[in-house]
């Protein structure tokens, strides 16, 4: 499975780009900032949102074509596209999540690599 390439940063709105920010962020802020991100898969910033299948074929999971015939297949269902591909055995769960994480622009955290403290 490959990602999207990240675009690289982009200002915020109202802020050209290219422009420097408006402070240099320091203390707890900065320290989150610089901890790795294995497991953390970051949103696509900017554009219009994606529609899932269009965020299944960016991530090279499923084909154009594969995604068209789901999404009607699905409908006719009266299921969702992820739980039709699921069943299917198309896509797991994990590439289902990542998948909709990318379609609405969220970031996407992979449980599996933290250790929960249940405690």
């Amino acid at each position: 499975m490959s990602a999207i390439p990240d675009p690289g940063p982009t200002a915020p709105p109202g802020r050209p780009e290219g422009s420097p920010p408006d402070r240099q962020e320091t203390g707890p802020v900065a320290e989150v900032k610089a901890l790795p991100t294995k497991g953390l898969t970051p949103a696509r910033r900017g554009g219009p949102r994606r529609s899932l299948a269009d965020a299944l074929v960016a991530l090279e999971l499923v084909s154009g074509d594969y995604a068209t015939r789901a999404v009607a297949i699905a409908r006719e269902r009266g299921m969702s596209l992820e739980r039709f591909l699921i069943a299917e055995g198309s896509i797991t769960a994990e590439q289902a999540a990542r998948a909709l994480a990318e379609a609405y622009q969220l970031d996407h955290l992979d449980l599996a690599t933290f250790a929960i403290d249940m405690a």
